[in-house]
């Protein structure tokens, strides 16, 4: 759905009421709509609306686990490179969700390590030292480990956290 026609069938712009996109995602955490999360999500991703405000509801969301959008809100938080999202970051790194049992490489801890380089803050590079010593998953500590060695090498943060710093 184009955004002109989102805008058409349900008479409201997000841009414009700046208040819908976050009264929609909260929502959706008090229900505990998993429908309503992906459906908020696409809206925020669409109109380009991720900023600050959603900080606080996309941690939140990041270790809830009745939803299956976590890489989508890691990536998010990612993108935000916010040093308040260190804890929610960490965490999720080793959570075990039964919907991802499947997944053997851990796309989720992945992108919440790239969150974490990103941030660079001495309580991320501290999150990703204790990943690295993480004795629950060898794919998590050396995920960590190599996140660990870009930050400590210089290397430059991605591409994906300088975009939303850029604007």
């Amino acid at each position: 759905m184009s955004e002109a026609s989102f805008v058409a069938a349900f008479g409201v712009d997000p841009r414009v009421d700046e208040g819908y996109l976050p009264e929609l995602l909260a929502e959706a955490v008090r229900r505990q709509d998993a429908t309503l999360v992906e459906a908020a999500l696409s809206l925020m991703f669409a109109f380009d609306l991720l900023g600050p405000r959603y900080l606080a509801v996309l941690c939140d969301l990041l270790v809830a686990d009745w939803h299956h959008d976590h890489e989508d809100v890691a990536r998010a938080l990612q993108q935000l490179s916010d040093p308040a999202a260190v804890p929610a970051l960490r965490h999720a790194s080793e959570l075990d969700l039964p919907y991802r049992e499947y997944d053997d490489v851990r796309a989720l801890s992945r992108k919440c390590m790239w969150a974490l380089s990103d941030i660079r803050t001495e309580e991320a590079v501290a999150a990703l030292e204790a990943l690295s010593h993480s004795s629950n998953n060898s794919v998590v500590r050396n995920l960590a480990a190599y996140h660990l060695a870009k930050v400590r090498n210089g290397e430059p943060p991605s591409r994906v956290s300088r975009r939303l710093r850029e604007r």
